[in-house]
């Protein structure tokens, strides 16, 4: 120990020091627990393979573009260099307090809702117009709903155990406006983005509590309450690129 210390100045000491923790204060602290970068990294994840998915359902239609193209993440630029490309991850991944006031959560989850709404509303429009939907009401359908509704299209393909090339259709799908609760963690997130007014935060702490998120004790704290958004943005973009792989590879 004493060579350990021996070569450092001693103010760069007594600066270590002064960040010590008393293993009784982490007495109560789950060490297992997962931190908020492995959530960044299964974000990441979930995004690259929801590229690869709608870049492959693209491909049966006639539109060619490539993952990166879609979501704004290279999947070999992360495997050769990690998040060093990104900064937008490194600053979502940054540590997350439990006692995180409501502006920093609210300022967290705008961040976390610009890293996953970067596909192209077109390419989507473009895709459920190619899968039957009527190119009128197409048009009028926003970013997450579009996400939605592709969702709904492939989910009953996948149902009826249709083939990749069943996609493509001049009729237009049933149900494909339908609500889908596989989305709500999205809609909750797309709703935190734009919160600034209190009233507007009261529904979304409602609607997180419809969700199942216990928001008793947001007084003391948002870190928890980031966790429950991030891990529901994580399975809803989870949901669509298993029914694209599903779609492509029933037996997956």
């Amino acid at each position: 120990m004493r060579e350990l210390y021996k070569p450092k100045p001693d103010r760069e000491i007594v600066h270590a020091r002064s960040f010590a923790v008393d293993p009784a204060d982490l007495a109560h602290v789950d060490l297992d627990e997962e931190h908020v970068v492995a959530k960044v990294q299964r974000l990441l994840d979930a995004l690259l393979r929801l590229g690869d998915g709608l870049s492959a359902l693209g491909t049966i239609v006639g539109l060619n573009k490539s993952p990166v193209e879609l979501i704004g993440f290279d999947r070999a630029e992360v495997a050769a260099n990690g998040w060093l490309a990104y900064p937008a991850l490194g600053r979502l991944a940054q540590v997350a307090p439990l006692n995180m006031t409501q502006q920093m959560f609210l300022a967290r989850c705008k961040s976390l809702h610009e890293l996953w709404q970067g596909v192209p509303n077109g390419y989507l429009k473009s895709l459920l117009e190619r899968a039957g939907c009527p190119r009128v009401a197409v048009k009028e359908v926003g970013s997450i709903k579009l996400l939605q509704a592709l969702l709904n299209v492939i989910e009953r393909l996948n149902t009826h155990e249709e083939a990749s090339d069943a996609f493509a259709s001049d009729r237009e799908p049933e149900g494909w406006k339908d609500h889908n609760e596989a989305m709500a963690p999205l809609f909750l997130n797309n709703d935190l983005r734009i919160a600034d007014a209190h009233e507007t935060v009261e529904q979304c702490l409602t609607t997180l509590r419809q969700l199942g998120f216990d928001t008793a004790n947001v007084n003391a704290g948002y870190g928890r309450s980031l966790d429950f958004v991030i891990d529901g943005v994580i399975t809803a973009l989870r949901k669509v690129a298993t029914e694209i792989e599903t779609l492509f590879d029933p037996g997956k």
